[in-house]
């Protein structure tokens, strides 16, 4: 199940953002933006991890609000989209990665923010789930936040 959601994934990862907006429209977008941004309240000096970022839609502004946001997808297509908006945009506090959730994370260092949005529900199983989560948990600093959205 997992390669197929990866195949549709990097197949649509070019055009993921127009049809995010198409699909749910503007307003949607900017709220998800607005709420989990308010939430996670990104500060200048902390280090967020975006778990399961897909082509980047919250990276960019978790990035401008941050020290470093390291940016994980299992869709290699994905993070190339990520990384090319990422040049585009001049950004250059983002590290990228391509990487699945549910193993444990190669970052070496723990941070203080985790943002994980709509991706859990997409994981095929409550074992691959949990595996998620004991890696963010196990990533976050002792007094951080964790932020995730599903979708209903």
């Amino acid at each position: 199940m997992q390669e197929r959601q990866l195949q549709s994934r990097d197949s649509n990862a070019g055009g993921y953002d127009e049809w995010f907006l198409q699909h749910f429209g503007f307003w949607v977008d900017w709220l998800q933006k607005q709420v989990v941004m308010n939430l996670i309240d990104p500060q200048m000096e902390e280090v967020v991890l975006d778990a399961g970022c897909g082509t980047g839609r919250l990276t960019t502004e978790l990035a401008r609000s941050c020290k470093k946001v390291y940016a994980m997808d299992f869709s290699a297509v994905s993070i190339e989209v990520l990384n090319k908006k990422m040049y585009e945009e001049g950004i250059n506090n983002v590290q990228s990665l391509v990487w699945d959730i549910t193993r444990p994370y190669p970052l070496e260092e723990r941070v203080e923010k985790i943002v994980s949005c709509g991706v859990l529900h997409f994981l095929p199983t409550v074992r691959h789930r949990h595996l998620a989560l004991q890696n963010m948990y196990n990533q976050l600093q002792e007094d951080g936040t964790l932020v995730i959205t599903i979708w209903n």
